[in-house]
């Protein structure tokens, strides 16, 4: 992090003795400032006013002082501290606002405020958190009437409940998003997302298709480079998933999504979803057979990953690491890391997730031919199948690989 008080112009050092008064006047240069410099095309300035920022509403607080101006500064920075992976320390600051906000009987700021908290827990993949956040947040404007903001946190909400398997729930959200949303508005982006990673989970290939299709027509009206490249990920993710569980080769068309996000990204400072089109074009790579580049790409995933305290992509990671070491028939480094990411998904209390990784653990055992091993961990597995049943598709695969691993441990350990 920069020097937050450095960049201030004309700010105080730590510690100076200040009249209320020039304390209140020190907080206004420097909000000023803040806000003068959001709209760089800079991204370094960009992310040096994301410090700046925590700063001056740490000033704030302490002063309980400038409450609009903190409350501009909240809404202004708010796409830049989640572009630039800030997430504890703001998370932290904002929950601070919230009781600001509600003192200062702002439940327009307070609504705002919790849609944000909630954003970023879902990024922390902490679902309850944000679950409650958003939940909040939807209520606090359906009582102001306000619709559109209103769609927006829906959206965030069926993100959500996208991730915990609760797809009828995701459905829901989207499409009353939807009945919200003007129908030029690029909004509907983030519905469409929502409606397609539901589809997509479901096998329904066309459908998935067909709303992140919908998406990155609407993120290509609103002319945001970044998020254009969300929607070139998720039509590449739609296409590599269709070529693995489909049956149908997309390969080169997920890779050339993919590299188009990742080109994209790399140029616009947006780690997260950098990371996740890597991990993703990676895959792609191990199938094609550049095992170079794949690793390559998985290995700086990884550390993005670690940094931002993004568990669940991080478990991805692992779980593709494991198939690239089994490819190249490394199957000691395919258990470490399958395993790893196994234990990522029972800390998150992700079992579907779990059950999907922990195949890859009974391959890399298969492959060391440790049979009793591989076809105890295949019974323990087969006897938690149930929990997919949720989604058919899943559960008759699943199901599937671990019944044909089960009699291939047998077999060897005859």
């Amino acid at each position: 992090m920069v020097d937050r008080i450095s960049r201030i112009d004309n700010f105080p050092p730590e510690g100076a003795a200040l009249s209320a008064a020039i304390f209140r006047q020190y907080i206004r240069n420097g909000a000023e400032a803040v806000l003068a410099r959001i709209a760089s095309d800079r991204a370094e300035q960009r992310q040096s006013v994301c410090d700046l920022s925590l700063h001056i509403l740490g000033y704030c607080l302490l002063a309980r002082a400038e409450w609009p101006l903190g409350r501009q500064i909240i809404l202004s920075v708010a796409p830049q501290m989640e572009q630039f992976g800030y997430r504890e320390e703001w998370i932290h600051c904002l929950e601070l606002c919230v009781a600001w906000a509600r003192s200062e009987e702002d439940t327009a700021a307070q609504a705002q405020i919790f849609r944000i908290l909630g954003q970023l827990n879902r990024l922390l993949d902490r679902y309850e958190a944000a679950e409650k956040w958003l939940l909040q947040s939807v209520a606090a404007f359906r009582l102001s009437g306000d619709a559109r903001d209103g769609a927006v946190a829906l959206n965030q909400l069926g993100r959500v409940h996208h991730l915990q398997y609760r797809y009828a729930d995701a459905l829901a959200c989207a499409s009353e998003a939807l009945t919200y949303l003007d129908g030029e508005d690029v909004e509907r982006a983030e519905s469409h997302y929502v409606l397609g990673m539901v589809a997509l989970n479901q096998r329904r290939w066309a459908d998935a298709e067909e709303q992140h299709q919908l998406a990155l027509d609407f993120r290509l009206r609103g002319e945001d480079q970044r998020t254009i490249g969300w929607a070139y990920q998720n039509l590449g993710l739609v296409c590599w998933m269709q070529s693995e569980y489909g049956k149908e080769n997309r390969l080169l068309e997920a890779e050339k999504w993919l590299r188009q996000a990742v080109d994209m990204l790399e140029l616009l400072s947006d780690p997260y979803h950098l990371a996740a089109a890597q991990n993703n074009l990676g895959w792609v790579y191990k199938q094609l057979g550049n095992y170079q580049e794949a690793s390559r790409l998985f290995q700086q995933a990884s550390t993005t990953m670690r940094r931002l305290g993004a568990q669940r992509l991080l478990a991805q990671v692992y779980n593709n690491l494991g198939l690239l070491y089994l490819q190249i028939a490394e199957p000691g480094r395919a258990e470490d890391a399958f395993r790893d990411g196994v234990a990522i998904y029972v800390n998150l209390g992700d079992h579907q997730s779990r059950l999907n990784t922990q195949h890859g653990v009974v391959l890399a055992l298969l492959a060391q031919k440790r049979f009793g091993e591989a076809a105890e961990l295949c019974e323990r597995s087969l006897a938690e199948i149930d929990i997919l049943q949720g989604v058919a598709e899943e559960y008759e695969e699943k199901r599937k690989w671990y019944t044909a691993s089960l009699q291939k441990a047998r077999q060897g350990a005859a």
